[in-house]
């Protein structure tokens, strides 16, 4: 019985201190990338579609957001923990999320340019898409 009193005075401390916020109190994943889903899937074939386009506004459309031209194989998820790390550092140095640090992120390599993207983070129905060149310097952004 004195061990359940302790716990609740100590449990009743801890409250009245206050517990770190899960929104504010973010760790890193040991690997930030998410593995292959639908979400990733859908981001995939939509950049296929926008790399792959040959006419003028695709190609206008394209250079605006700093994509490069690429073959469908050119275009893969990123798993690798170490480049996941940087582009979540380089992520977060970049964006403006109102409920903290991103702890992980959706990684796309376009040839050696990434894409990166976290749809816990929307605006509204959309999600911003991050483009960074090979060390992962901020070139440009849009919604998709």
């Amino acid at each position: 019985m004195k061990s359940i009193l302790s716990f609740v005075a100590w449990f009743g401390i801890a409250a009245a201190i206050g517990a770190p916020d899960a929104r504010t109190a973010r760790t890193p994943f040991a690997t930030a990338c998410h593995a292959a889903d639908s979400y990733s899937a859908y981001q995939i074939a939509a950049l296929v579609s926008i790399t792959g386009g040959t006419d003028a506004k695709s190609v206008a459309w394209r250079q605006q957001v700093s994509l490069p031209a690429a073959s469908p194989s050119a275009i893969t998820l990123v798993s690798d923990s170490t480049v996941c790390a940087q582009a979540l550092t380089a992520l977060n140095q970049t964006a403006d999320y109102d409920d903290g640090p991103a702890t992980d992120l959706y990684l796309i390599s376009v040839g050696s340019t990434f894409v990166a993207s976290n749809p816990k983070f929307p605006d509204g129905e959309w999600t911003e898409q991050f483009v960074f060149d090979s060390t992962f310097t901020y070139k440009a952004s849009y919604m998709k």
